[in-house]
């Protein structure tokens, strides 16, 4: 079984690994709204990874509270 965990930097990764969950670049497609797009999401090596594409906000207490 994968285990991700919430690094201190933001990142999702799986746990004892240098993979993040990251959102694919580009413009993504149309989806229910003007605002609204969709992005596959990817699973990329942390130290490759864009920042301002693999870095999360959750709200309230942290998931690794």
């Amino acid at each position: 079984m994968q285990r991700f965990v919430y690094g201190d930097d933001g990142t999702l990764r799986l746990d004892d690994e240098d993979v993040c969950l990251a959102v694919a670049e580009g413009d993504g497609e149309p989806a229910g709204g003007r605002s609204h797009v969709r992005r596959d999401l990817l699973l990329l090596r942390c130290s490759e990874a864009e920042p301002a594409l693999s870095q999360w906000v959750f709200p309230g207490q942290s998931p690794s509270a």
